[in-house]
């Protein structure tokens, strides 16, 4: 998994809702609870587009891949590109790093 690690709250997948971004993959699992592996609403991806599963483990929660390397990679673009109010042509992996400057500033 390559971090940054995104997790968003939303029905829909590819609509930014509650958009949380984690440096590490350490520091989204501290955040995650174990309902969360539960809930259809939340969804995560690592900056390469991978699909994560959050898996409950103890009191909290574990990420893992669900996909394929960087197979979700258009769904990330476009909740990025959403999120940063610009088209979803642009470079995932300059997407990824607007967010997380945008989410650090």
């Amino acid at each position: 998994m390559r971090p940054p690690i995104f997790i968003n709250d939303n029905r829909d997948p590819n609509v930014p809702g509650d958009l949380q971004i984690f440096a590490t993959v350490e520091s989204a699992e501290r955040q995650l609870e174990c309902h969360d592996a539960n809930d259809s609403y939340i969804h995560a991806h690592d900056a390469e587009g991978t699909k994560l599963r959050i898996a409950p483990r103890g009191n909290g929660a574990s990420l893992e891949p669900a996909s394929e390397r960087g197979s979700e990679s258009r769904v990330l673009q476009n909740l990025l590109a959403r999120f940063l109010g610009v088209d979803n042509d642009v470079p995932l992996s300059d997407l990824v790093e607007a967010a997380r400057a945008k989410h650090d500033g």
